[in-house]
């Protein structure tokens, strides 16, 4: 049963593949104008054809990810004021579009997108996984990894003509507490660097008291005492060894159980992965 598509809707986008048993996905809106589409079901078919031809979204989306990303998948669905059902569409070559290795799976690329105003309904971000490595030096993004993504970005911010040239499809950042209040994306800019997401296990591998040096852990072999604690400085990142300059107290919290927050002192440049924020167990008490 066909049905309307009035105008002001949202229409939401999402781009999907899988890459070493996980999935890589972006979401894009669109905000409809012009003419309301009579038959919602059939439109999407014309969406998939404006974007799915060469040089358009899709392909340029393929191209910032290696080729290990595969089983891609679009669906495009209508979802506000009212949600219908999906319809699910798959391009001719169905894997990333740059025949190199892919980074690990915890490494993404950025895209900050921005409406007219500053405010936290005027900000979105995209982060693509299955970035090929010869897009990435040193945890910062190649010229040819550059120019890829800002060739999906670009990309992303066009209007798309749909319904026999009657309704044009407008990216915005999508506002789920109230759709229509979504706002126009008024401007994209690709991050730089790349971004790795870690995950701290807090005390499973750390055993106060010892030289943490020994235990393949950074330390200063300083001791800060305070609040009748002692405390070892030291930084750990996923338990992996790390090698820094010096680390600075940010504060400190007059509790056993209290964690401190430091601050680390490093160039950017020498150090392009890591972030600035780490925490310090107590040691013991004294």
């Amino acid at each position: 049963m066909p049905y309307p598509i009035h105008v002001g809707s949202i229409l939401e986008a999402r781009l999907t593949g899988m890459h070493q048993n996980q999935l890589i996905m972006n979401v894009l809106h669109y905000q409809t104008s012009g003419a309301t589409i009579v038959d919602g079901f059939v439109e999407l078919a014309q969406v998939w054809g404006v974007i799915n031809p060469a040089n358009k979204l899709i392909e340029d989306w393929r191209s910032c990810m290696s080729d290990e990303v595969k089983d891609i998948r679009v669906y495009l669905q209508w979802i506000a004021p009212t949600r219908y059902a999906h319809r699910v569409f798959t391009p001719v070559i169905d894997t990333g579009g740059v025949a190199v290795t892919a980074m690990p799976t915890n490494v993404s690329a950025t895209i900050t997108r921005k409406g007219v105003l500053a405010n936290r309904s005027n900000l979105g971000v995209l982060h693509l996984g299955g970035l090929p490595t010869s897009f990435v030096n040193q945890g910062f993004l190649t010229i040819n990894g550059q120019n890829a993504l800002d060739l999906f970005r670009s990309e992303a911010e066009n209007e798309l003509l749909v319904n026999a040239g009657a309704t044009t499809l407008k990216p915005v950042i999508f506002n789920r507490a109230n759709p229509a209040n979504s706002v126009l994306v008024a401007e994209s800019m690709i991050q730089k660097w790349t971004r790795t997401m870690r995950r701290r296990t807090v005390g499973s591998e750390h055993k106060w008291g010892r030289n943490l040096n020994d235990m393949g852990l950074c330390s200063t072999g300083a001791t800060v005492a305070s609040h009748g604690l002692v405390f070892d400085l030291f930084v750990w990142y996923t338990n992996e060894p790390l090698e820094f300059p010096y680390v600075r107290a940010w504060g400190i919290l007059p509790n056993v159980d209290a964690y401190i927050k430091f601050t680390l002192i490093a160039d950017r440049t020498t150090y392009p992965h890591f972030p600035y924020g780490f925490v310090v167990e107590p040691d013991q008490q004294m």
